[in-house]
């Protein structure tokens, strides 16, 4: 049986793991493969330790934490060693690292890989254990980012996701020559530039850098550009459109937006935003705060959908998750399919 600490548990775990990431008795340090790595089992228990319940009850599993989620800063390198265990422990090494390991992991039957930081480390997790298309691992969720936007929705879901792994929905966004999964939140014209602003002031808590990089984005460039929209294979109508998001979760850029929203009904929460002003844009923004949007206004759209097609003359600024998506070239981004993947796979908030 794995143990830790007793502040080990759970949530408490993230912490007592930054607390000690500096420490080569507690971890050691992944490369770019599974070859080199810490086995958890080498995580001896102190006086009145708890054992950490999932692990302990059995099945392999392999953790992948990014040392750069939220405020932790790994500064010392760690030992490096080799071990033959089942449950693992390596860090990320940079942008793509974490992918990788999650698809070699996937691949090697690993019964749990488990995504320790924020919500761009769970994409990057969740879309290398979808390139296996026989993937039967379960994603395990330790939140240590600064906005934690996709752990919030746990939180909330009508099913108790805490009792055990839920199976949830998984989007598909799709261009040209390419196509890249998001467990929460796909975010058009607007949304994709915010989160792209946002993504360069990461020192700074998630709230306020959103809201900063909002108001930066209210500047001489704002305007709601032309966009055609179909949804679930109507027709295309073309409008003046600020932004569009396809959500599964209830959170984006850390703003309750989505309360409708369920992991778990095989629909998108759809939301588009029309020819707002930046007066009126800037009016209902307290009320956004509290993921309060206008109701009766037309330039406000809501439906739940299953899928989304986008078309525009100029590229559409995109973020999956608060990432852009990986391989894509941001002129191809003109033709959009966005679609949901119902049950795609098994997440559990640890």
């Amino acid at each position: 049986m794995l143990e830790f600490h007793g502040d080990a548990v759970r949530g408490g775990f993230m912490l007592a793991v930054l607390q000690r990431a500096n420490s080569s008795r507690w971890f050691g340090y992944t490369a770019s493969s599974l070859d080199k790595c810490v086995d958890l089992s080498q995580l001896v228990p102190s006086r009145g330790s708890r054992s950490f319940p999932m692990i302990s009850e059995g099945g392999s599993a392999y953790v992948i934490a990014n040392p750069r989620a939220g405020r932790a800063r790994h500064k010392k390198p760690m030992e490096r060693r080799p071990c033959e265990s089942e449950r693992i422990w390596a860090e990320t090494e940079g942008e793509g690292h974490a992918e990788s390991l999650a698809y070699e992991a996937s691949i090697r039957g690993f019964h749990w890989i488990i995504a320790m930081g924020g919500d761009g480390t769970i994409h990057e997790v969740l879309n290398g254990m979808m390139r296996n298309a026989n993937n039967r691992s379960i994603l395990g969720v330790i939140p240590a980012g600064t906005a934690n936007d996709y752990a919030a929705s746990f939180q909330v879901t009508p099913t108790d996701a805490r009792a055990g792994a839920l199976r949830v929905d998984v989007g598909r966004l799709s261009w040209r020559t390419g196509s890249r999964y998001f467990a929460n939140v796909a975010g058009l014209g607007f949304s994709g530039d915010i989160a792209n602003r946002a993504r360069r002031m990461l020192r700074i808590p998630a709230r306020v850098r959103y809201t900063l990089a909002i108001l930066r984005q209210l500047g001489p460039g704002y305007a709601p550009k032309p966009m055609s929209v179909s949804l679930d294979g109507g027709p295309m109508i073309e409008s003046k459109t600020l932004l569009v998001s396809a959500a599964l979760g209830q959170r984006e850029g850390s703003y309750p937006l989505h309360a409708r929203a369920d992991l778990t009904d095989g629909l998108f929460e759809f939301l588009q935003l029309g020819r707002l002003s930046r007066r009126e844009l800037a009016w209902h923004f307290p009320a956004m705060l509290r993921g309060v949007l206008p109701r009766n206004h037309s330039q406000v759209f809501r439906r739940q959908c299953r899928h989304i097609r986008i078309e525009a003359k100029q590229p559409i600024p995109v973020h999956l998750d608060g990432e852009f998506p990986k391989g894509a070239v941001e002129q191809e981004l003109t033709e959009i399919d966005l679609e949901v993947i119902p049950g795609a796979i098994e997440v559990e908030m640890l």
